[in-house]
């Protein structure tokens, strides 16, 4: 399987995982009790930054930044 199939089908395999929620689950965070809507957003800015750290390897090195990340962060590439 290619990796962007891989992909596709890793993350069809999240949202019918997210589509199980209703809010009200917990996760263990460190010692805390967070619940599943704070856990997801601090995930989702933890992958931004990695995207941030991509975006300025790139500029940094002068190397193409890849079309989907220009896409999606509406970047000049």
């Amino acid at each position: 399987m290619r990796s962007i199939e891989r992909l596709a089908a890793l993350d069809k395999k999240l949202e019918s995982t997210l589509e199980t929620f209703d809010g009200s689950e917990k996760i263990n965070w460190f010692g805390e009790k967070k619940n599943i809507h704070e856990h997801i957003s601090a995930m989702i800015g933890h992958e931004q930054m990695h995207i941030g750290q991509i975006v300025a390897f790139c500029y940094a090195t002068n190397t193409h930044i890849p079309d989907e990340i220009t896409k999606a962060m509406s970047l000049d590439g």
